[in-house]
């Protein structure tokens, strides 16, 4: 029988599935809007996140919903678990490009090279760890995700401080990031309790799941809404 949380957390990933290419299609038309367009512009690779996550949420979901409660330990359980860090190592990659962007405006190329750097060196952190030990792994993903989320949150709070990027509101995607970021250590601890359903999921991770929501949607809002000073001479 289904335990509340997992039907919890089948929901809530039904619900991202939702609202990622909702997300996604909304940057794109103001990317497009845009006079000049560059690849390495925010809202292209903030929808670019989200067509991956559109990608691999659907195979979280059937993980999830048709093997619950599968071993880690278990040929098909590392696999599920792989396949989590692997594509959230190309999120977090790409979270890393909108900092460059931020950061080094002009450096496309070296932007691009930076990324591609860094996925291939956490894709084989990840690998090493995983012929180690895959109980490593979420302490891996801790180490990989948290620099990544707190430069995020201290960029764009700069960002708001000192009046840049008046077309978007920095102040609201830094604090959409902060909120992220505290999900995302509620999750580590959660996913320690529970039954395992799989990949980085229990049934006890639905409540920072909803957290995250919360802070994903926060940040959409701060891609769309232009900063209060965007008027200013």
């Amino acid at each position: 029988m289904i335990s509340t949380g997992h039907l919890f957390v089948t929901l809530l990933l039904i619900g991202r599935l939702i609202l990622y290419p909702i997300g996604a299609i909304i940057l794109l038309r103001q990317w497009y809007k845009g006079k000049v367009r560059y690849y390495t512009d925010l809202p292209f690779i903030f929808a670019l996140v989200l067509i991956i996550m559109c990608i691999y949420t659907p195979i979280e979901l059937y993980f999830v919903a048709f093997y619950p409660a599968v071993s880690i330990d278990s040929s098909f359980g590392q696999i599920a678990y792989l396949i989590d860090l692997n594509l959230n190592t190309v999120v977090y990659g790409l979270n890393f490009a909108i900092l460059l962007a931020v950061w080094f405006p002009t450096h496309k190329k070296g932007i691009l090279f930076s990324i591609l750097g860094w996925i291939i060196f956490t894709e084989i952190a990840i690998l090493i760890a995983a012929f180690i030990n895959m109980a490593i792994m979420d302490i891996l993903l801790i180490i990989i995700g948290l620099p990544m989320y707190i430069l995020f949150v201290v960029t764009f709070y700069f960002c708001h401080y000192h009046k840049r990027l008046p077309n978007i509101y920095p102040l609201l995607i830094g604090s959409g990031m902060a909120i992220i970021l505290i999900s995302h250590l509620f999750h580590s601890i959660l996913g320690q309790m529970g039954t395992r359903l799989a990949g980085i999921y229990t049934d006890a991770t639905w409540p920072a799941m909803i957290i995250w929501l919360a802070g994903f949607s926060i940040m959409v809002l701060g891609f769309l809404k232009k900063a209060p000073y965007s008027n200013m001479p």
